[in-house]
């Protein structure tokens, strides 16, 4: 699951960003640098605020070993409950840092093997 907000947040953020912000709003050159730069930093923000909530509830489901809370369910519940929705993103920080770097270097990369290949943007 975590996997599916992960890809989903990135891939889709950074098209939507790109495109219909950078490009058709603010009438950026879809192929710059400096367009596929930006629109990959603000997709690594939204894949690692998307992808978060099931890093915490994994984590906290892992270490519950002899599931003295329950499943993944009882501890999103609980986790709910008591820190309220912020408590999704504790260790944002930390998620960033492992996050960001690897989805703005991969989706610049992705943007220069399409332009050296000839695949056209839509």
């Amino acid at each position: 699951m975590r996997a599916a907000f992960l890809t989903s947040a990135q891939l889709g953020s950074y098209d939507i960003i790109k495109n219909n912000v950078f490009v058709q709003v603010f009438g950026f050159d879809k192929e710059a640098y400096s367009t596929q730069l930006g629109a990959s930093f603000i997709a690594s923000l939204i894949t690692a605020t998307a992808a978060n909530p099931a890093d915490v509830v994994k984590t906290r489901v892992m270490n519950d070993p002899h599931a003295t809370v329950g499943g993944p369910r009882e501890h999103f519940v609980r986790i709910l409950k008591r820190d309220g929705p912020f408590g999704f993103l504790k260790g944002w920080t930390a998620s960033y840092l492992r996050i960001g770097p690897h989805t703005i270097i991969s989706l610049v990369l992705i943007e220069k093997v399409r332009q050296m290949i000839g695949m056209v943007s839509y």
